[in-house]
């Protein structure tokens, strides 16, 4: 029972945050406004206003991308030809998965990570990589091993042919 670790990181606590941080940028863009004499109904105060949030944006996803409080480490492992993953304190047992994915997430296609979709049972688990460089395709994503081991022992999964990475039970 050899646990292989992984990090990932809390992609929606992170989005979460940077939607808190928004009416900060609105002020900057009010400031801005005022000081360059532009009315508010005017094309140029749009277009100020969408760089300055791109900007913000940018800036904020380059700050938290390895932040502590958004990226968490666990393990996954193979027991009695079972696959379990430990995220925080949880333990998942992989038993009957219905449907697994990999594909890639972005934020204004700025910042890419991938994303894997484990669903088994009632449960879901929704993992996105941590990030130390964008990602273009889920083949080039830390999680594709996690994604591999649980297809070798879920081989009831069936190919879904529109999709790279998506696999589903036929019940």
């Amino acid at each position: 029972m050899e646990k292989i670790t992984f990090t990932y990181q809390r992609w929606f606590l992170r989005i979460g945050c940077a939607g808190i941080a928004l009416p900060f940028v609105f002020i900057i863009q009010l400031f801005v406004a005022k000081l360059m004499d532009i009315e508010y109904a005017n094309l140029w105060y749009c277009l100020i206003c969408a760089t300055i949030m791109l900007i913000w944006l940018y800036i904020y996803y380059k700050f938290t991308q390895k932040h502590p409080w958004f990226e968490r480490t666990g393990a996954y492992w193979i027991e009695d030809g079972t696959v379990y993953i430990q995220k925080q304190n949880k333990i998942y047992e992989l038993k009957k998965v219905n449907w697994l994915r990999g594909t890639t997430v972005s934020v204004y296609g700025m910042v890419k990570a991938g994303m894997l979709v484990i669903q088994f049972g009632k449960k879901k688990i929704i993992l996105v990589s941590s990030q130390t460089t964008s990602v273009d395709s889920f083949a080039n994503c830390k999680l594709l091993h996690m994604f591999e081991t649980i297809l070798e022992y879920n081989s009831e999964l069936i190919k879904n042919d529109e999709f790279d990475f998506w696999y589903e039970s036929k019940d």
